[in-house]
């Protein structure tokens, strides 16, 4: 079964943080199963020296964000890489998500936007990339949003963004996404809606 990446960040304190990205980056620095680290790892050391030498509490709090980001665009590259090997994943020092190492479960899709894209009558939708994706489902439905509404796939990609013509121009719509693994597709994110032009 496929393992996921679990950094649990949230959990994790500044000091804990920075202990991470240095297990990370000794793990990771000449380690022929990742070549081509993304992002780079001198960028991984440079904020970890960074967190650690901030003293005001703004600054720190900036630079733990920006570790954080760092490290979570780290974890994404490494499942890419990996191809969900929880050896692989262990080995750039980097811990494995038991709940969906069992099941191959996809999880929700988080951090959902949707915005004008370049072509009328044309919305852009993206997301997280969500660990062990395989393709994202794109979804719309007519506004207002009921529990019968009748949604219609738009668009189904490979990535994590992706287009959907509107179902109604000049119109508010409601849209979702959902990844799909291995072993099925995952629960859809929260519906967002926004005017189409």
């Amino acid at each position: 079964m496929m393992a996921n990446v679990a950094l649990n960040l949230r959990n994790l304190s500044v000091s804990e943080k920075i202990g991470l990205a240095r297990r990370i980056f000794s793990a990771m620095d000449g380690n022929a199963l990742f070549p081509s680290p993304d992002p780079p790892l001198v960028l991984l050391a440079r904020l970890t020296q960074e967190l650690e030498a901030q003293n005001d509490a703004l600054s720190q709090a900036k630079n733990e964000a920006l570790l954080g980001d760092t490290l979570s665009r780290l974890a994404t590259y490494v499942q890419r890489v990996s191809g969900g090997s929880e050896s692989a994943i262990t080995a750039a020092g980097m811990g494995v998500d038991s709940s969906h190492a069992n099941n191959g479960a996809m999880s929700k899709p988080v951090n959902f936007s949707v915005t004008q894209s370049t072509t009328a009558g044309e919305m852009t939708l993206r997301c997280d990339p969500v660990p062990g994706a395989k393709t994202y489902v794109f979804q719309s439905t007519a506004d207002p949003l009921a529990n019968d509404s009748v949604w219609i796939i738009g668009s189904v990609s490979t990535g994590h963004i992706g287009t959907i013509t509107c179902i109604e121009a000049g119109q508010r719509n409601w849209f979702r996404v959902s990844a799909v693994g291995p072993d099925g597709q995952g629960p859809w994110s929260d519906p967002v809606s926004e005017m189409c032009h």
